[in-house]
């Protein structure tokens, strides 16, 4: 579920479960097992996270794992986390290659990386409001971190408005927007040239910067997955989240809309 190919110091690891990359546990458990090897591999200068849909980036959490009749509870969701928190841990440079949607998780898994490249008509989502849930403190934190305008992250994360690549560029949400046909090459030379900085001061940085919002501290993320507990629980979320499903399976898939 996650294709591995370097590129001249760059590892890429795509997301290739058909159709919509939907994050299963198991794909995030890959993920997280390729991001360790590509963080200890001293070959690996910089890490690029694409997919192999160029019209999806990923459709969020899996659907059959995440609704209530599933009986995961929030399993999913903290497999998520853990999978966010690795990445953005990784002291090397880290580039998103965002191609198509990026939807709820999958825009998660993006945040956790230190630039992203949109293609042109690429779209990202935060839109955990709609089904009844909140994206939850930390993950707002983490986007408000990368923003130049707050606004658009309250309208993402409020409202459930997604973002185009041009507002994305606009908000600060994206560091590029290229044609698709260009999307994975522009990520990778994004990622060689981050990796051209000293090694050690790049990752002291990158750790000074999270440490500045505090988008490292276990009890910021303890108390967002309680919070998120919470409202799992609660009979709106339970609604949303199985509506969610039924309208997923009706379509033959299994993503989080």
């Amino acid at each position: 579920m996650i294709r591995v190919s370097d590129e001249g110091g760059v590892r890429v690891l795509a997301l290739d479960r058909a159709p919509e990359n939907a994050l299963s546990r198991a794909l995030l458990a890959e993920l997280r097992a390729a991001v360790a090897a590509a963080r200890e591999d001293a070959s690996v200068k910089a890490l690029v996270l694409a997919s192999e849909n160029p019209k999806v980036f990923s459709s969020g959490l899996d659907l059959s794992e995440l609704s209530p009749e599933a009986g995961l509870g929030t399993e999913p969701f903290r497999s998520l986390i853990e999978t966010h928190r690795a990445l953005a841990a990784v002291p090397k440079p880290t580039v998103a290659a965002v191609g198509g949607l990026a939807v709820l998780g999958g825009w998660i898994l993006a945040l956790a990386c230190d630039a992203r490249v949109f293609a042109e008509g690429a779209k990202a989502t935060l839109s955990e409001v709609r089904l009844g849930l909140s994206p939850t403190e930390a993950l707002v934190r983490t986007s408000l971190s990368l923003a130049r305008d707050p606004g658009a992250v309250r309208a993402m994360v409020l409202r459930g408005t997604p973002l185009d690549a041009a507002e994305a560029l606009a908000a600060g949400l994206a560091d590029s927007v290229r044609p698709a046909a260009e999307l994975r090459a522009a990520a990778v030379k994004e990622a060689k040239a981050l990796a051209r900085v000293p090694s050690d001061s790049y990752a002291a940085v990158k750790r000074d910067v999270r440490a500045a919002w505090g988008l490292d501290d276990d009890a910021l993320w303890g108390r967002s997955m309680t919070a998120f507990e919470d409202l799992f629980g609660g009979p709106q979320a339970r609604a949303g989240l199985s509506a969610a499903a039924a309208r997923a399976k009706r379509q033959g898939d299994s993503h989080v809309p």
